[in-house]
């Protein structure tokens, strides 16, 4: 029997096992299905926030700096312009210089055109690339005069192209966007109207929102975030620019990196992350067509932390409830069996107890009866309530009265049941002439008495015999 208690204790255990770990699996994949779509709606629903900024924010940007290109397309059109660059020879505006009537007026029309249109300067360059006539020419910083003949914008206009470019102001130091235009006349390149804005300008168009502005180099001249500012995308093409073209347009020879990497996820690898931050975010960005700039936007996502903490906890408490569902079954089938196993050593026992011809009395070490058998009720005449009761004092009184002891049989039961630990065996006779053999043995557990077996046997013929015998073999 306990050879197959251990068996369904073993199985049962390797049955706990396994339901625990196929629950951890499974809440783990119920887990991770519930929180992927959650942080894939919230990544769907901010990437459409984001692409829908990013498209306004390019458009506002496009539209701005193509109407800083349409005061240059204005002037180049301007007839006192073309006649200008035409007719007069450089030499001879460079004697001229400001002081010109014809210059002066071209000077006070750029001048009134660069206010109104809110450009910061706008001048005239001859096809060598010298200024010969600024919107400036009364400040100190006036243009004219200056060669710009190695800048990306000049040289796109000589080529008959609308040439746009970042770059620091020659003279201001100030960064800014250029836009210029060529001059044709007859198909022959006769100079350029180019015009400016200073970059701090433009500071509203990502003032209120996480954007930059990129130039075709890759490096940052705009953003909300100034310390972007100045630092290169990944990959930046201005590494492989020389020092004297780096120098020449940024006035800088070193440019930081912007530390941007993917987050890690396999799920989401639009996710992206700033340096050894851990909130992911969402990047997006806009070309801007003819004029080699991009618009860059982005969106910190920190809910994703929080739907992940969330992943956790969800985890934990499907691992808790697992623990206790198992624990609760095995904790069921562990006390429904001992309730079994009890109930079979109590049939057991009771039938062990009344399968023997003797009278059996258990007490225990509180001298309350604990067993006894229906041999011995018989044996002693005993009334069923008295042993209901459970006092032994009311039963010894009973016993006594039934017996006739001798003064060593009392002795000896005051022996017995003074000392716990003491055994002893003694016969007496009952009043009905039956004889009757007593034992009492004390039950002990670690040393310690823990109550005490009485065992009373019906000698009387096994006494009687040799006397009956003995009269025979004297008649």
């Amino acid at each position: 029997m306990f050879g197959s208690q251990r068996g369904k204790t073993q199985k049962l255990l390797i049955l706990a096992a396994m339901a625990l770990t196929a629950w951890v699996a499974l809440s783990w994949l119920f887990v991770s299905s519930f929180s992927r779509e959650r942080i894939g709606k919230l990544v769907r629903e901010e990437l459409e926030v984001l692409n829908k900024q990013t498209d306004s924010l390019a458009r506002d940007t496009d539209a701005s700096l193509g109407f800083l290109l349409g005061v240059s397309e204005l002037v180049a059109r301007d007839e006192r312009v073309i006649g200008l660059l035409s007719d007069v020879s450089v030499p001879a505006m460079r004697r001229q210089g400001a002081r010109g009537e014809r210059l002066a007026e071209i000077n006070r029309y750029l001048a009134n055109l660069s206010a109104s249109l809110s450009a910061d300067v706008v001048w005239i360059t001859a096809a060598t690339g010298d200024c010969v006539a600024a919107s400036n020419a009364h400040l100190p910083e006036s243009f004219i005069g200056t060669n710009y003949a190695d800048r990306d914008y000049f040289q796109e206009a000589r080529l008959g192209k609308t040439g746009q470019q970042y770059a620091m102001g020659r003279k201001t130091n100030i960064p800014g966007m250029f836009f210029s235009v060529p001059v044709m006349v007859k198909g022959r390149f006769v100079g350029t109207v180019t015009s400016k804005i200073d970059l701090p300008k433009l500071a509203h168009l990502v003032r209120h929102a996480d954007a930059f502005v990129s130039d075709e180099n890759g490096v940052v001249i705009l953003a909300n975030d100034k310390t972007m500012e100045m630092r290169t995308l990944p990959n930046a093409p201005v590494a492989h620019t020389t020092e004297a073209v780096r120098m020449a347009r940024y006035k800088k020879m070193d440019f930081p990196g912007l530390d941007i990497a993917p987050w890690g996820s396999a799920e989401f690898p639009v996710l992206r992350r700033f340096g050894t931050e851990t909130s992911p975010f969402l990047f997006s960005k806009r070309v801007l067509e003819g004029k080699d700039l991009e618009v860059h936007s982005y969106r910190r996502l920190p809910q994703i932390e929080v739907l992940n903490m969330e992943k956790r906890w969800l985890f934990s408490l499907l691992l808790a409830t697992g623990l206790l569902l198992v624990a609760g079954f095995v904790w069921k089938f562990y006390h429904k069996h001992a309730k079994t196993r009890r109930v079979e050593s109590a049939l057991l026992f009771r039938s062990v107890m009344e399968s023997t011809a003797d009278g059996i009395l258990i007490v225990d070490g509180n001298q309350r009866i604990a067993a006894f058998n229906q041999r011995f009720m018989e044996m002693w005449s005993v009334p069923p309530g008295l042993l209901a009761a459970g006092q032994t004092d009311a039963l010894i009184t009973h016993v006594m009265g039934r017996a006739e002891l001798s003064l060593e049989s009392l002795s000896l039961l005051s022996d017995v049941l003074a000392n716990p630990r003491a055994c002893g065996r003694e016969t007496v006779q009952i009043k009905d002439g039956r004889i009757i053999e007593c034992d009492a043995q004390a039950q002990m557990l670690e040393e310690c008495v823990i109550g005490r077996v009485w065992r009373f046997r019906d000698v009387t013929a096994q006494i009687e015999s040799p006397t009956q015998e003995g009269n025979r073999q004297d008649c």
